[in-house]
């Protein structure tokens, strides 16, 4: 099931309590003596013109095996990488995939701790600055102002148009396909929401990450990304993008560099080689090979839940998941909100003689037993790494247009021949109480 709605658009909405009644699910604009209008880019001074612009390359060639593109440029890199990788994709889905590293010239880490306040940047040449977020604003504000800096205003109305489009061969304005160029690309911790909150001017709510302790990782994780490769499955066609600083980057460097991601790839897409996997133990093999064989198994209440050689934790018991379900559905009941999204996690820890080589090597591995439209490899370089597989996108908004492709409050298709509309499924998921539920929820 694929949602999309424009601005404006209007959805009823089940009744809920006067207490939140007047709470939009829709962010509205940030609104402090931090926030940013639409007006700031007409408004800026003379000196303040666009420094930055965007270099494309298209490259009318694909590598026979993506994975084997991004283990050749980013094997080895120390800095922070990340690759969106659409490793499964079906018409509508995952058509591009983006990889990248955070060792351009213009790239930094940006890190963010709700409970110290307190943002850190780490740029490609090994410095690194602290800055203090001032309590009446939030880390939603200083991203804003941080982005307007590289004229990349978070403003669907200017943020395309501010940076100019040149083709690098040419030297003229070009039109490209992909909606991501440059920017961020990264992850919000849940305990994000209650900036969210603050921002918005929500008052009683508390600040905090209570799981800070237990979780080695910042509430906030991004790379700025200044140079990165496009990959189009759907046209069998590769892009170079790279923000370039006007009359301060040194052309030959950045000559350089694409002329290698062009080498590169055009080596790649003339060879029939696959990027190998590390052997697995034979033990694990013959352990997979059963797996295939054997039904989901019910997970009971006992914590500990075998998945092949690895054992994973599971955060919460089941006394204290349930006292938590019944906590929550209080709040419902009273009118504290409308919607809550319990959550736990699962925790293991590799054996010191696992086969895995590298973390890039276990996403590999994930990516070939479990290939999934929306995966990605996002990296810091130094305390974080995250791997997912994920078949849904959450949300995507271009140009003011909202789209979304949930699982929940949906059902696989039957199987039909010709134009045929599987209306049994169609009125099944309509009038179904739970997945209109699911879908209210997705929504607001």
């Amino acid at each position: 099931m694929d949602f999309h709605f424009k601005k404006g658009s209007i959805f009823p909405r089940p009744e809920i309590s006067s207490n939140i009644r007047n709470f939009s699910a829709i962010p509205k604009p940030l609104r402090s003596s931090e926030s940013i209008s639409s007006n700031t880019i007409s408004s800026l001074p003379p000196d303040s013109s666009p420094k930055f612009k965007l270099i494309l390359s298209r490259i009318p060639h694909i590598p026979n095996d993506v994975a084997s593109l991004f283990h050749t440029l980013y094997e080895k890199e120390t800095k922070g990488r990340f690759w969106l990788d659409s490793a499964r994709g079906a018409p509508g889905t995952g058509r591009f995939s983006y990889m990248g590293s955070a060792s351009g010239p213009h790239s930094h880490m940006i890190h963010y701790s709700i409970s110290k306040g307190q943002i850190t940047l780490t740029y490609a040449n090994g410095n690194i600055d602290i800055e203090k977020i001032p309590s009446n604003t939030t880390f939603f504000h200083w991203i804003s102002k941080h982005m307007l800096s590289y004229q990349r205003l978070l403003l669907p109305s200017t943020s395309l148009s501010q940076i100019p489009l040149e083709d690098y061969e040419s030297g003229t304005s070009i039109q490209v396909p992909f909606p991501f160029r440059c920017g961020v690309i990264g992850y919000l911790s849940y305990e994000m929401g209650t900036e969210a909150y603050k921002a918005r001017g929500v008052p009683g709510v508390q600040v905090g990450n209570p799981f800070e302790n237990s979780v080695n990782a910042p509430d906030v994780g991004l790379i700025f990304v200044d140079r990165m490769i496009i990959v189009d499955h759907g046209q069998g066609e590769c892009w170079v993008s790279c923000l370039v600083k006007v009359d301060y980057d040194p052309l030959e460097s950045i000559k350089e560099w694409i002329n290698h991601v062009h080498t590169t790839i055009r080596n790649l897409s003339n060879s029939e080689s696959y990027l190998q996997l590390s052997p697995l133990p034979k033990k694990q093999q013959e352990e997979e090979e059963e797996n295939k064989e054997r039904n989901e198994k019910h997970i009971d209440s006992h914590p500990e839940i075998s998945c092949n050689h690895h054992q994973f934790n599971l955060r919460d018991s089941k006394p204290q998941y349930l006292e938590s379900i019944y906590t929550l559905l209080k709040s419902i009941k009273s009118g504290d909100a409308y919607e809550l999204c319990l959550t736990s996690s699962f925790s293991a820890i590799l054996p010191s003689n696992h086969s895995y080589s590298s973390n890039l090597d276990l996403y590999l591995h994930l990516r070939h037993r479990n290939s999934a439209p929306y995966a990605a490899l996002w990296e810091d370089g130094q305390t974080t790494s995250i791997m997912s597989s994920s078949p849904e996108r959450f949300v995507q908004v271009i140009d003011g247009c909202v789209s979304m492709k949930p699982i929940k409050g949906t059902r696989k298709r039957k199987p039909f021949s010709g134009d045929d509309i599987d209306v049994e499924t169609v009125n099944e998921l309509y009038h179904n109480e739970k997945d209109r539920a699911e879908n209210l929820m997705v929504f607001f």
